[in-house]
């Protein structure tokens, strides 16, 4: 009964999100790292994440203003400006010392999708408070169990290592994508999810064929039902929104495995030009082989498994 909760308004929080949105006219409003966020801070029993719930909400709300503020001001290649954005969350992770990686995907999506609207990081940030709030309403309510605040101490020569090797691959598929038009070889949740194969003690690292399915899964969902119903059919945003989620659901529920980040790339179809989203499951499919590849493949795990949780307090 308690999963039914969760899932029931994880889904109202996403729809609540896509319905604004399409009531306004302000396409901005739809953030599909939402998604990410619900399933880590709702749905699953513990999150993934090591960060506090105000620390949680800054850093989410610090990416998406950086990632408008480079968008508005800096005229450089999209290439560089990806590349800034993502120097600049990393940094920011390494110094408050935290692996909340959704905040990566909060600073890019705006940087590839040329949002200058300040009304993204309002509803970046609006939507993390909601989700906090509702964490909070859970486990007052035993809904959900209270967390324990874990502190992530990390090594600052490990984590130094880890970004510069994750910016050169990133740096690789960005020219790809750019060169070919394949920009979605690079989409934020797929980043997201390679900084967090990377950590040598992350369990989706053990399951990649897994994980691979699902993303794709994923993808073909997101891209399909914009298609069909949206475009095709010319039903609402908020319909398509509503199908991508509960086949989410259902991706999720039968693989057994909730991974954050497919969400998101499930739920990013309904902001993309739909002249792309044909090629967008494609580009998802290729990048993410390649990102499992290398994050399984090269030595990443040099020294990095010395990290450590330490307990804290309570929120």
């Amino acid at each position: 009964m308690k999963n039914k909760v969760r899932y029931f308004v994880s889904i109202i929080i996403i729809l609540l999100m896509i319905g604004v949105s399409e009531f306004t006219g302000e396409k901005e409003i739809i953030f599909p790292e939402v998604a990410a966020l619900v399933i880590g801070g709702l749905i699953l029993d513990k999150k993934p994440w090591k960060v506090s719930r105000i620390k949680m909400i800054l850093l989410m709300t610090y990416a998406a203003i950086i990632g408008v503020l480079i968008v508005r001001f800096l005229t450089a290649p999209l290439i560089f400006n990806v590349i800034i954005g993502f120097v600049s969350t990393a940094v920011m992770l390494i110094l408050t010392r935290c692996n909340f990686l959704p905040m990566i995907s909060a600073c890019i999506l705006p940087i590839i999708m040329g949002t200058t609207s300040i009304i993204y990081p309002i509803s970046v940030c609006i939507m993390s408070v909601v989700i906090i709030c509702v964490q909070i309403i859970f486990e007052i309510t035993k809904v959900r169990e209270k967390e324990i605040y874990h502190e992530y101490i990390m090594n600052l020569k490990i984590e130094t290592k880890r970004f510069t090797y994750i910016l050169i691959v990133i740096f690789v598929l960005l020219l790809i994508g750019v060169f070919t038009g394949n920009i979605y070889l690079i989409a934020p949740p797929l980043i997201v999810t390679f900084v967090e194969l990377t950590y040598e003690d992350s369990k989706v690292r053990k399951i990649p064929f897994k994980i691979y399915t699902i993303i794709t899964l994923a993808a073909w969902a997101g891209a399909l039902i914009c298609l069909i119903v949206n475009i095709k059919m010319g039903q609402s945003l908020l319909v398509s929104g509503f199908l991508i989620t509960v086949a989410t659901v259902f991706i999720f529920t039968k693989s057994k495995v909730w991974f954050p980040p497919a969400g998101a790339i499930a739920l990013l179809p309904l902001i993309i030009d739909s002249n792309k989203l044909f090629l967008y499951p494609f580009d998802v499919m290729i990048g993410v082989a390649i990102y499992i590849f290398v994050a399984t493949h090269l030595e990443f795990s040099l020294g990095f498994n010395k990290n450590e949780v330490k307990l804290v307090s309570n929120e």
